[in-house]
């Protein structure tokens, strides 16, 4: 995620038979905390399935910390990462139905890929199309 300063942040939108509809890369300023960078990629994740028109939608996260906090009590950290949570929650209500959930970093090879790409591809959209280099990588999650 992080590199010199800067945090590579992606989405990876798939329907529910794992084909990809859209992916997106992101490049932001950031520093060395994983569960501010993975609630900085849940909320541009949530705005871009927003701007997708995706209305059925589960989001996934490698961080058990950020799902937890997401999905615990009302009480939101007083910080960065609360502002961020907040945020995501918030547009949460554009969606006919959304949740949030936890997966092992295995489940996770796609987005990991790209999230290490946006520092050299960053700001990228594709949508209805796929990035050539995650082709490979798509095709052993539909595999396994």
């Amino acid at each position: 995620m992080s590199k010199e300063g800067s945090w590579g942040l992606d989405a990876v939108c798939r329907d529910r038979d794992g084909h990809l509809l859209a992916s997106a890369t992101w490049s932001i300023p950031g520093y060395d905390d994983p569960a501010t960078a993975e609630a900085n990629t849940l909320y541009f994740a949530v705005k871009f399935a927003i701007d997708c028109c995706f209305q059925e939608v589960i989001f996934e996260s490698d961080n058990s910390q950020l799902i937890s906090i997401i999905n615990g009590p009302a009480s939101l950290p007083r910080s960065y990462l609360g502002d961020l949570v907040l945020g995501s929650l918030f547009h949460k209500s554009h969606f006919r139905d959304c949740s949030f959930n936890h997966v092992m970093r295995g489940a996770n090879n796609a987005a990991d890929f790209l999230a290490n790409q946006a520092h050299s591809e960053p700001n990228r959209i594709w949508l209805e199309e796929t990035p050539p280099q995650l082709v490979s990588i798509l095709i052993l999650d539909l595999i396994n």
